[in-house]
């Protein structure tokens, strides 16, 4: 037998929480992220992949769960390390980065979210090529962030300043058709 500390067993136990997650048993399954990841710090250390997995894998569950301060820290925890640990074009850290961008934007954190969005659709495209399927996921979150954002900024007529800063007027800066 492997043990209960074995990379395998985690990742066993890892994958069944996920199964959970995809059934809608959101408990069930935060038991047994929440004993992946702390396996697997004890384990692995709080740097190895397996671990950014599985804080990021926890991120997302509290996220579903509507704990969006828990998500927040977990996801925060497992981009920064991920960037450290992996480099900024690591399919890893690309997919944390949208996760996090993903969790700015369902906090209504729109202009937040969107430079994170845009840098993990460019770090998509770059590695992974445009018709990957995370590829597609990103540019989807990141248009529908694009028009929230759009829409939360005060209208504007053509000849007010523009909200940029740019000291022009709206229809010679963001105004353009």
């Amino acid at each position: 037998t492997l043990g209960d500390r074995h990379p395998d067993t985690l990742a066993s136990i890892n994958n069944l929480g996920l199964l959970l997650k995809a059934k809608g048993d959101l408990d069930g399954a935060e038991a047994l992220l929440r004993e992946a990841l702390e396996a697997s710090r004890e384990t692995l250390g709080d740097r190895h992949p397996d671990t950014l997995t599985s804080i990021n894998n926890l991120g997302l569950l509290l996220k579903a769960k509507g704990d969006l301060d828990g998500a927040e820290a977990l996801l925060r925890e497992a981009l920064e390390a991920s960037r450290e640990t992996l480099g900024d074009r690591h399919p890893n850290t690309l997919g944390s980065i949208d996760n996090f961008g993903s969790l700015l934007y369902a906090r209504g954190e729109y202009a937040t979210a969107e430079p994170l969005l845009r840098e993990a659709l460019e770090g998509q495209r770059a590695v992974l090529g445009d018709w990957h399927p995370n590829t597609r996921t990103v540019l989807q979150t990141l248009m529908v962030c694009k028009r929230s954002l759009a829409a939360s900024r005060p209208k504007q007529g053509p000849n007010e300043r523009c909200a940029c800063g740019s000291g022009l007027k709206f229809k010679k800066c963001h105004g353009k058709a």
